[in-house]
Parts: C-alpha cells; sequence; structure tokens
C-alpha cells in the first residue's frame, strides 16, 4: 500500500487543480484520485503488457486519465504512439498540469469526455486504454462503455483494461473487498466487475477477449479486439 503520508501530499496536489473541496480521507472524488496513484506502483508491469500490443499502433485513447500520470508515463516509454488523455470536464486541469510539465510531444491535453452523456469526439484511434475504471461505472455506463468504443475503433482495433475483477463470489484479497464495499456504499451498481459479465458485454458490442494478463495486486489486464 501507499504510504500515507505520501498519498496526503499528492492528493493535496490533486486537489489544487480541481474545484473539489477537501471531503475527508476518501471523499466523492477521492477515489479516482487514488486509483491514480495506486496505478504508480504496478506502471512498469503495466508498460511491459501493453508496449508490445501497441507497438504497431499510432493513436492511443485514455478513458478515465485520473491525474494523467499513466498517460504522461507511457507516453515517454512509448515514442511510437500519440497518447490522448480523457476524463469529466472537472478533472481536466489536472491532467492538463502533468501534460504541461512532462514537456512530451507525443501526449495531447486532455478533453472531457461523459461516458454515458455525450458521444465520443471523431479522432482516428488505433486503440482504447483504460485503467481501475470499470468498478466506478454502474451498469449503464459500462455498456454505453462498450458501445462506444465499438464505434470508436475500426475493426482490428485494441480495447486494453487495467484493473481488479471478480471469477468468483468470494474476494482474494481484503482490499479489494473494501474498495468494493465503499463503492457500492455509494452506489449499488458500482463495484467491482465480475470477469465473465465483462467478457459477455464485450462480445455482444463485437469486441473479443484475445489475452488474459494476470497482474500485481490482483489485478488483471485484458486485451480485447474488435471483429
Amino acid at each position: 500500500m501507499i504510504e500515507l503520508e505520501n498519498y496526503r501530499i499528492k492528493r493535496a496536489l490533486f486537489h489544487k487543480h480541481t474545484s473539489h473541496k477537501d471531503q475527508g480521507l476518501m471523499g466523492n472524488d477521492d477515489i479516482r484520485f487514488y486509483s491514480s496513484i495506486v496505478c504508480e506502483k504496478n506502471k512498469d508491469h503495466i508498460l511491459n503488457i501493453i508496449a508490445p500490443i501497441f507497438s504497431t499502433f499510432t493513436n492511443i485513447l485514455e478513458i478515465g486519465s485520473g491525474i494523467g500520470n499513466l498517460g504522461v508515463y507511457f507516453a515517454k516509454n512509448m515514442h511510437n504512439i500519440q497518447w490522448h488523455t480523457s476524463d469529466y470536464v472537472e478533472y481536466l486541469d489536472a491532467i492538463k498540469a502533468q501534460v504541461s510539465n512532462s514537456q512530451l510531444p507525443n501526449i495531447s491535453e486532455p478533453f472531457a469526455l461523459d461516458i454515458v452523456k455525450y458521444h465520443w469526439p471523431k479522432i482516428a484511434i488505433d486503440a482504447v486504454f483504460t485503467a481501475n475504471t470499470f468498478h466506478m461505472m454502474n451498469d449503464n455506463m459500462l455498456a454505453n462503455f462498450f458501445k462506444e468504443v465499438n464505434s470508436a475503433l475500426d475493426k482490428w482495433g485494441s480495447l486494453v483494461v487495467y484493473g481488479p475483477f471478480l471469477h468468483s463470489e468470494s474476494f482474494f484479497i481484503k482490499s479489494d473487498e473494501q474498495l468494493n464495499k465503499w463503492l457500492k456504499n455509494r452506489n449499488a451498481q458500482c463495484g467491482i466487475k465480475q470477469f465473465d459479465e465483462v467478457v459477455t458485454l464485450a462480445k455482444r458490442n463485437g469486441l473479443q477477449l484475445i489475452m488474459d494478463y494476470d497482474m500485481p495486486d490482483n489485478n488483471q489486464i485484458l486485451h480485447f479486439i474488435k471483429v
């Protein structure tokens, strides 16, 4: 787990770039920030998986960029791609700060993207990437996510998803159980998703799972292609 003091310092920097007030250790927006920071310790593991997948691609769209830390890191280490960041409008200033500080030519400033309310922008993309977002989506959001990914990708385009998934009714690690309980207390339709249900929903939207990678801390990377 991330040291609490390190978490608080980075959290304060996040709120400096947003309009949200402090709402306690895990307020309404902190779970998104915390998810972004938690990815930090596994970013090299993620990169080792996605770099070969994206090696022949040019444009990658990240859904739910959080504070922009992953996008900056991946753009820095994959010079062949242009990384496009996106999130809800209230998070864009924090992402812009990360992108600006990076001074990287191959990462774009974020644009507002609401999974349910708006159609996604019409940009040419080869793949979609998202990390630690599925458990924050309700059923309607997840269904629309797959629908829009199908529309955004050309045939054989890739969708890469990182995060925890359930393969049974029980949790393998305590932190996943705590996260799931916290999310469901806010919205009964949110929470860590069942692996089989995600794969089935993807298939209904023309996306076929071709690889499932086990990752540290009971996470996985799911690689789908549009067929």
